[in-house]
């Protein structure tokens, strides 16, 4: 696909073209993903929209960089005193109530007790099922990634439908409740085509589609597994799987044995930045990669449509 740069602004043209220009796309992400392991630059925005969704990622990041930092502090700590396995299996005293580890609290300072611990470890063992990692630090790294995750897609859903009844319609309440149903009634990637549309500038979907050709297909299993992990504790569902065959975000790949015969087939998303897990039927869906994803792309994507909005 050949872009007209010269239909772009120039801060996009800047940002960009030498990123379309590079092979294979995979090494795209990388780039995006370093150049958005940081702040978002809010004092820039041109619109409102782009500004509270920035200061919204940067308070979020704020927390997330916080619990993996005291997690980093705490593995140095523990190394240096000769415990080497710090990730793997924490002290259950990590895991308690914090008020009960607290002695300067009088009040509700507890001594850790057999049946305490015991009920820790019970916790510990049940999540190490349900969630398929046998790693203490990655249960609770798995279990931020989705505050994360969710946080993100809710920020982005907002921003969009801020963008659009605000900044690209007129901002009466008429619009600001039709800006709602146009976003909050479709799925992702149809409300970001349908934002994309109404800013009424088609390259703007040309440069999304040559920073990477399976966007829409990153967004629409997003989508998905947002809900699941709403509304199914995580676990892939019939539905799920069905509705990311018929949009085409979910293939079936053939698993063949050494002498070509297909022993069985596989459910996967279809992305072509990262190799992911296959979607197996009530599985827990994993977010520690399609977090990272979704962080960098979501961030572009709402730079993108910010300097595309034309101001009056």
């Amino acid at each position: 696909m050949n872009i007209k740069w010269d239909l772009l602004d120039n801060r996009l043209v800047d940002r960009y073209r030498e990123l379309t220009n590079i092979e294979p796309q995979s090494c795209r992400w990388m780039m995006l993903n370093e150049k958005n392991i940081g702040w978002l630059d809010v004092e820039k925005s041109n619109t409102d929209s782009f500004k509270i969704f920035g200061n919204e990622v940067n308070r979020l990041n704020l927390t997330i960089n916080l619990f993996e930092n005291l997690l980093l502090f705490e593995d140095i700590r523990h190394e240096s005193i000769g415990k080497d396995d710090f990730p793997i299996d924490m002290p259950r005293e990590y895991f308690r109530i914090p008020a009960q580890n607290n002695l300067r609290d009088q009040f509700s300072y507890r001594e850790f007790s057999s049946k305490e611990l015991n009920k820790i470890n019970n916790i510990i063992f049940e999540a190490r099922a349900s969630l398929n990692i046998r790693n203490d630090e990655n249960i609770a790294r798995e279990l931020i990634h989705r505050l994360e995750f969710l946080s993100l897609f809710s920020y982005f859903e907002a921003f969009l439908e801020r963008l659009l009844g605000m900044e690209i319609w007129d901002g009466s309440e008429d619009k600001k409740k039709e800006a709602n149903q146009k976003v909050m009634r479709k799925n992702l990637p149809d409300a970001l085509q349908f934002v994309i549309g109404e800013i009424n500038k088609p390259e703007i979907l040309n440069l999304i589609t040559e920073i990477n050709a399976s966007i829409f297909n990153i967004l629409h299993f997003s989508y998905l597994v947002r809900n699941v992990h709403t509304h199914n504790l995580g676990k892939s569902t019939n539905y799920v799987i069905e509705k990311g065959l018929d949009y085409g975000s979910l293939v079936r790949r053939p698993i063949k044995d050494t002498e070509g015969t297909i022993i069985r087939i596989e459910i996967i998303p279809d992305i072509k930045d990262v190799a992911m897990r296959p979607i197996i039927l009530g599985r827990y869906i994993s977010l520690s990669i399609l977090t990272s994803l979704l962080r960098s792309y979501l961030v572009e994507l709402a730079y993108i449509l910010d300097i595309s909005v034309q101001q009056s």
